[in-house]
């Protein structure tokens, strides 16, 4: 019955020239979102603890992503389940390699991101828990996963953010970063205005 309702919503959405192309750009790029924010965020001038605060959840949220990213490839080495589209499960609505298909790591770490955007206040916590939706989605509608593989992406990366977030020792590597981070970038300045 999931399959048949697979099937025909990919169908639905191949009929539609602007349905496909915007499923697509999610499932290939919706990702990006994440990496453009964390971009702005890290550069953006603001007071200076504000700054450091943002700085630290970016930090956090990097930390998250490697600790997941690191499982999933544990996993990938122990069981490599195929993709959908390879089994014959549904059609890849989108080019990608036949590599494995559990956990989604897309899935995992925007929500392991989010999750720690949230856990850290951040007000752009729950437009990226419902980004996070949106890319599972497409993932599953694209014939890149099953819903398994989201679900599995999703448990890992909120294992992975609340690891991280309860973490002491995480805590004290971050102010190590943002530490060398703004001797280098004081050093720099310096640098630059003797030149």
């Amino acid at each position: 019955m999931a399959r048949t309702l697979l099937l025909f919503a990919q169908w639905l959405i191949a009929r539609r020239r602007t349905w496909l192309r915007l499923l697509s750009w999610i499932t290939r790029f919706g990702y990006w979102l994440f990496i453009l924010y964390g971009l702005v965020e890290w550069f953006r001038p603001r007071p200076l603890t504000e700054q450091i605060q943002q700085r630290k959840t970016l930090v956090y949220c990097l930390f998250s992503v490697i600790a997941g990213s690191s499982l999933s490839w544990v996993i990938g080495k122990i069981w490599h389940r195929p993709r959908p589209f390879v089994q014959g499960d549904a059609a890849a609505l989108v080019p990608h390699k036949a590599n494995a298909s559990f956990p989604s790591n897309h899935s995992m770490n925007s929500l392991a991101i989010s999750l720690m955007l949230l856990a850290r206040g951040n007000r752009w916590g729950l437009p990226a828990l419902i980004w996070t939706g949106i890319l599972a989605a497409s993932r599953v509608l694209s014939g890149l996963h099953y819903v398994s593989d989201v679900v599995g992406g999703f448990c890992i990366g909120a294992a992975a953010s609340h690891a991280v977030y309860h973490s002491k020792r995480c805590s004290h590597l971050a102010d190590r970063v943002l530490y060398g981070w703004h001797v280098v970038v004081y050093t720099v300045r310096v640098w630059w205005h003797q030149a």
